[in-house]
C-alpha cells in the first residue's frame, strides 16, 4: 500500500497504478508535468485538460524513449536512446 498526499491536501491510500506531478488548472493535469505508471511508462511534458499535449519525452524502458509532439489530432515521435 502506497499513501499519496494530493495537492488539495487530501490522501489516499492504496494500490500504485499511476501518479502526476506537475501544474494543475481546474484540477486537471495542466502545463508541465510527469505521468508516471507502476509498469515503467514514463511521460515527461506538456499536458491540458489531463492530456498529453504539445511536446514531450515518453519513456517506454531504459533503452526506449519517443520524443513526441502532440496536437489535438494526432502524435507524431522520434525515436531515440536515452
Amino acid at each position: 500500500m502506497v499513501q499519496y498526499d494530493h495537492q488539495d491536501g487530501k490522501k489516499v491510500e492504496g494500490k500504485w497504478l499511476a501518479r502526476y506531478e506537475g501544474e494543475w488548472k481546474d484540477g486537471k493535469f495542466h502545463g508541465k508535468g510527469l505521468y508516471e505508471t507502476a509498469d515503467g511508462l514514463k511521460y515527461t511534458g506538456q499536458f491540458a485538460n489531463n492530456l498529453r499535449d504539445g511536446d514531450g519525452i515518453e519513456e517506454i524502458s531504459d533503452e526506449l524513449a519517443l520524443k513526441i509532439g502532440y496536437s489535438k489530432y494526432e502524435a507524431a515521435a522520434h525515436l531515440e536512446s536515452p
